[in-house]
């Protein structure tokens, strides 16, 4: 005779400790910690999919036919990838390539804007305005280490590749 399977339970336990009140607390924590202690911030243009002009063949824009929406500023947890310091402490973006980004889902929702690939990124590093492409948005945030107790996706990761200066953007 075949022996019967233990049905498996799911684990609900999790809300008799850690409730949606224990969750508004920590997010709280975070957002404070986000706008006071880390304090950077990145300026978003969003790409107007429905003003900007594309070819008719492949669907693709030029950087100079591009329309934007109004720019939005963002506090981010930025990593500046293969950047460098120098002696005063100083970024030295000299031969920068990318930029990643941490940026919490409560600071989209509160600026009504969401952040797509194609979109663009610049981040002021004290000596000039540095522009990024945004090449991967991670729309899907439900990693172990972007949920709070595996509840609840509180942050986007962003990626981002450096636009060489001679690229002509149009923000206007």
């Amino acid at each position: 005779m075949a022996k019967k399977k233990k049905k498996i339970l799911p684990i609900e336990r999790i809300p008799d400790f850690y409730d949606d009140n224990s969750m508004e607390t920590d997010m709280f924590f975070i957002e404070q910690y986000y706008s006071n202690d880390i304090n950077m911030e990145v300026t978003l243009y969003r790409v107007n999919i429905i003003t900007t002009e594309v070819d008719d063949l492949y669907g693709e824009a030029l950087p100079t036919d591009k329309k934007f929406l109004p720019p939005v500023n963002l506090t981010v947890m930025l990593n500046l990838g293969n950047a460098t310091t120098n002696n005063k402490s100083e970024i030295n973006l000299e031969s920068f390539e990318n930029m990643e980004f941490d940026v919490l889902v409560s600071e989209l929702s509160n600026k009504n804007c969401d952040i797509t690939r194609g979109d663009y990124v610049s981040y002021y590093d004290g000596n000039a305005e540095r522009f990024f492409e945004i090449t991967q948005s991670n729309e899907m945030n439900t990693s172990h280490e972007q949920t709070l107790v595996f509840r609840k996706g509180y942050y986007r990761h962003i990626t981002c590749s450096y636009i060489k200066d001679d690229v002509i953007l149009n923000f206007d």
